[in-house]
Formats: C-alpha cells, sequence, structure tokens
C-alpha cells in the first residue's frame, strides 16, 4: 500500500464528501482524534466520535460529513497498493468498514508520522512512507472493531455467522 495523498483537518464545519460510485479510485480512511461526525451506509447516518474511523474501498460510493457543532479533528489516507485489499482482509470493499480503535495514541502518533513525511516527500522517503503506512493498517486491523450501529461488522456477528442455531448462545 502506498500513500496518494494524507492531511488533517481541524475545527473545519464544513468537511464531508459525497462520491459517487466508481468515482474515487484509492482507499479513503478517516481517523476520529477528537469531535464528532457521521458516515452515511446503506442510506442510514452512523455517528463517529473520538477513536473512530471509517474506510471506503476504491470505486464504492463515499459520503460523510462532520458535525458543524463539534468538527471533528480528523486524520486521512488516500492510498493504494495491490497488497491492500488482502493486508485490510476486505475490509471497505462494497460497502464502508466502520470501525473504533484501540491505542488511540499510538494511532495518532503514526498518523501524525505519515502525514509529517509525506508533505513533502524528501530523497528516499518514499520506502519509510510506505512503512509508516503499513504499520498503521496492521494498527487498525489487529486492534479495530466493528462498530456496533453498523450492522455485519461485529465480530460477534461473524461468530455467529458460521454457528448452527442450536450453538448460539443468548
Amino acid at each position: 500500500a502506498y500513500p496518494e495523498s494524507c492531511g488533517r483537518y481541524r475545527d473545519d464545519p464544513s468537511h464531508g464528501e459525497r462520491r459517487a460510485e466508481g468515482q474515487f479510485d484509492y482507499y479513503n480512511l478517516h481517523l476520529v482524534f477528537q469531535g464528532k461526525g457521521e458516515a452515511c451506509v446503506e442510506g442510514r447516518w452512523k455517528e463517529l466520535a473520538e477513536g473512530t474511523g471509517f474506510l471506503y474501498g476504491p470505486g464504492v460510493l463515499q459520503h460523510y460529513r462532520t458535525s458543524r457543532g463539534d468538527p471533528w479533528d480528523v486524520g486521512w489516507v488516500h492510498f493504494y497498493g495491490s497488497g491492500a485489499e488482502q493486508l485490510l482482509e476486505g475490509r471497505g470493499r462494497g460497502a464502508p468498514w466502520l470501525f473504533t480503535f484501540g491505542r488511540p495514541e499510538r494511532v495518532k502518533e503514526l498518523t501524525e508520522t505519515l502525514i509529517r513525511l509525506a508533505h513533502p516527500y524528501e530523497n528516499g522517503s518514499e520506502t519509510r512512507v510506505a512503512a509508516v503506512l503499513y504499520e498503521l493498517l496492521l494498527e487498525l486491523v489487529r486492534g479495530a472493531d466493528g462498530l456496533a450501529s453498523a450492522p455485519g461488522l461485529g465480530y460477534q456477528d461473524r461468530i455467529q455467522k458460521y454457528l448452527p442455531d442450536s450453538d448460539v448462545i443468548r
């Protein structure tokens, strides 16, 4: 995976996007460090707050926005790469992945490092930028849980999907 662009939005009550299906060819990752916002999933708005994030895969309809009353401080990365889908285990493909992330200080540190290294690229920093992006993605894949408000994204839903009805603990 390699970043196409990255940055941070703070105190911008107008930040948001609506991209049609097929319009955007990169993964789009947003990580909320403070404030609030929301992402639209299957026509319904899901609230995002500190310690949450979302990932849209390439070509997926994207619709998200910050809260006007409590604008988010959000780090974002647009990235691509042949190994990204496998690394992310399909997350973000077909529908956005909404999640909470563990170790928020580590996630924030990696995001800030990525932004610092990527603006502007220095000689030889391309490899370091890609390595930090991989580290960030691995941190999210290993330490993130799907938001309960996003159907089918939680680990309990995935486990129960494979259990016969008689084995489901209620």
